[in-house]
């Protein structure tokens, strides 16, 4: 019997740091990784972590 797999990309765990609209990451954390980013299709800047948009389009 076949393995069914992930095919939605909120399924895999995708966030916005692994979108090809995500650029111009900014903000480093304490330890010194970048932890907000820019989106075209966002007014504000998005933090790399968060769970991705209908936008999304995987890099």
């Amino acid at each position: 019997m076949a393995k069914k797999t992930a095919t939605n990309p909120k399924d895999l765990g995708l966030t916005c740091k692994d979108c090809k609209h995500s650029y111009d990451p900014h903000s480093p954390a304490i330890d010194g990784h970048m932890i907000l980013c820019r989106c075209p299709f966002w007014e504000y800047s998005k933090f790399l972590t968060r769970d991705i948009c209908d936008k999304f389009s995987k890099k």
